[in-house]
């Protein structure tokens, strides 16, 4: 059950460098993921009736190491990814976009959950809903900027793609900070 998600991800890691480089190592690291997909499906399938149980053996100690690679890439990523929010998003900060709490809030998981709770809190289930289109938009907002600065995305998409981001995360705002309505006290 843990070889197809592994085998699928390779490819999905060839994609995801594809997506942001540039250059024609794009096109040998899609089609390297997919080479390792198949290998890593080929070794499961060839060793299980090649060597027997020792073959099921050496391909799930060779699923383990890739899967811990996995997530090593992942924790990378995400760290990454934080300090994209902690670079891009207090250019936001003076035009009320973004608040300096709502950096660190979106550098961590717990900070998120925490805020679709408050969110909820003043707005109901449409303050959750507007609190997550807010966290994944300005997550979206840093990566843009990344990519505008690796220079992956053309100028005019680049201004296009933020307008349409920064909309979002005004609209997002605005419902989670609405109150619902209070009954009044006896």
């Amino acid at each position: 059950p843990l070889g197809p998600p592994l085998y699928t991800s390779m490819t999905g890691l060839g994609v995801a460098y594809a997506a942001t480089h540039r250059g024609p190592a794009r096109v040998v690291a899609v089609i390297g993921g997919w080479v390792g997909g198949v290998m890593l499906h080929a070794l499961w399938n060839g060793s299980l009736t090649v060597l027997g149980f020792a073959g099921m053996l050496l391909a799930y100690a060779i699923d383990f190491v890739v899967l811990v690679v996995l997530v090593v890439v992942l924790v990378k990523d995400r760290k990454r990814l934080v300090r994209l929010i902690g670079k891009y998003l207090p250019a936001y900060v003076p035009s009320g976009l973004v608040q300096p709490n709502d950096v660190q809030m979106l550098g961590s998981m717990s900070g998120r959950k925490q805020a679709r709770r408050w969110a909820r809190s003043q707005a109901g289930t449409t303050g959750a809903q507007a609190m997550g289109d807010y966290q994944l938009a300005a997550t979206e907002l840093a990566l843009l900027h990344a990519h505008a600065e690796k220079a992956t995305i053309p100028p005019d998409k680049f201004f296009a793609r933020r307008e349409a981001i920064v909309s979002l995360m005004r609209m997002a705002r605005d419902a989670f900070f609405q109150r619902m309505p209070q009954t009044p006290p006896p």
